[in-house]
């Protein structure tokens, strides 16, 4: 398979996985290459079990989370303070058992108030799956 980029618009992981995409106020798509913005990581996700994920934003970088870092050249905008005094944050992405242990499946470094319009300072978080070309058969 080709590597990915807007051209070809494939989705170059190939693998059951967990990534982070928005394009902020503008309409996202996922075979975007600017709307990626951390490096997708594997997870067992097709197996006919129900998955757990939680999604947590500290308002500071949390060094804890180093290991687990994910970035990609469309984050560079969203890694400045404001003015504001809002300042680079961490967003962390929690699967099923990482949950309970305090083990996330990826981190990331981001100024949500570059990214989104939050006047209420209230933000929707959305969960999507697919499958593309293929599906998946639980036998």
């Amino acid at each position: 398979m080709p590597p990915y980029n807007s051209r070809n618009r494939y989705d170059y992981v190939g693998v059951d996985h967990v990534k982070i995409l928005s394009r902020g106020r503008e309409v996202n798509d996922a075979l975007a290459e600017e709307s990626l913005l951390g490096f997708p990581r594997a997870s067992k996700l097709a197996d006919g079990v129900k998955h757990k994920c939680k999604v947590v934003y500290y308002t500071e970088v949390k060094a804890e989370y180093l290991d687990v870092l994910v970035a990609s050249d469309s984050l560079r905008k969203y890694l400045l303070d404001n003015g504001e005094q809002k300042r680079v944050g961490t967003l962390v992405i929690y699967m099923d058992d990482g949950i309970a242990t305090d083990t996330p499946i990826m981190a990331m470094p981001i100024n949500l108030s570059l990214l989104l319009d939050l006047p209420d300072d209230k933000a929707y978080v959305g969960f999507t799956s697919s499958t593309g070309r293929f599906y998946e058969k639980v036998s």
